[in-house]
């Protein structure tokens, strides 16, 4: 598939380089304890999004260097979702998966952890993507999180 061109203090884990955020999200500390990434919640592949990888887990993580989400399975790049950010929002602009993954869930996924990412960042969405646009049709439950000025995007009138 390829679509157009914090909830509290961090708390140590017991993974020494990480601290935990919310429920959902894992950031990476550095030495000076500034976050270098984040990582959102790992899923173990199932019937859920209908996801096959044999017992590998997919893992949705934000690189804030290369201004996206990026879902890894195990070494694997599967998929990334580009964003810019501007004042109190990300704008989705550009969903890939890899084309051997197509049609297993991964995208879901990604799109998933990438808005769930956004909202513990207390964040809007601006779905410029159609990848990111349509899953968030088909899961109002994330439409909360869409910027007043792309509303009428989301419900089909743009």
């Amino acid at each position: 598939m390829d679509c157009g061109p914090a909830a509290g203090p961090p708390v140590r884990s017991p993974v020494s380089g990480w601290a935990v955020v919310g429920s959902d999200v894992v950031s990476v500390i550095d030495s000076r304890m500034r976050p270098t990434a984040r990582a959102v919640k790992l899923w173990p592949m199932g019937a859920e999004d209908h996801a096959t990888a044999g017992d590998e887990t997919l893992r949705v993580a934000d690189n804030p260097v290369e201004r996206r989400y990026e879902a890894h399975l195990g070494d694997r790049l599967a998929g990334f979702a580009e964003y810019r950010l501007a004042p109190g929002r990300v704008i989705f602009f550009h969903t890939v998966v890899d084309p051997d993954l197509e049609g297993r869930g991964f995208g879901s996924q990604l799109a998933r952890g990438a808005l769930d990412d956004v909202r513990v960042r207390g964040l809007w969405v601006t779905p410029h993507c159609p990848f990111i646009r349509s899953y968030i049709r088909r899961h109002p439950e994330y439409a909360d999180l869409v910027h007043p000025s792309a509303g009428p995007a989301i419900d089909g009138r743009r």
